[in-house]
């Protein structure tokens, strides 16, 4: 690995093919499969069923290595993984010039903010509905 992302500890990052592919996809934005998708994209029911048995193991290693060592802005939010993949991970992001780095964050925590605000009115609505039963 060379200098951009050599701050990543790989130490806990599961020596198989898709842990190889996450790193992939972190440093160099290269698409990954169905299972690794629905990881990044931090949806669990999609990632157990198309887990095969050895990686449904590792799921938790996976989850875990993406929030304590991935940057924030490749996973989770659909937006940010396609931003992420197009301007070539963390070697791309690296080469970019600061306004557009400005504006990758923007557009990619827009979008978390967004789903943040939509829970907070669908919590709104929850208690709305629980003070008129």
């Amino acid at each position: 690995m060379g200098a951009v992302g050599a701050h990543l500890k790989l130490d806990y990052l599961p020596a198989t093919a898709s842990g190889k592919a996450l790193l992939e996809y972190v440093l160099r934005g290269v698409p990954v499969g169905d299972f690794l998708a629905a990881v990044v994209t931090n949806d669990l029911h999609e990632a157990v069923v198309r887990a095969d048995p050895d990686n449904r193991v590792l799921l938790r290693e996976y989850v875990g290595w993406l929030h304590n060592e991935a940057p924030t802005l490749c996973w989770r939010y659909p937006k940010a993984i396609a931003l992420w993949a197009k301007v070539g991970g963390l070697e791309g992001f690296d080469r970019l010039p600061s306004a557009t780095k400005d504006r990758f964050v923007t557009i990619a925590t827009a979008h978390r903010k967004n789903a943040w605000s939509r829970k907070l009115n669908a919590d709104d609505d929850f208690e709305r509905t629980r003070e008129c039963a």
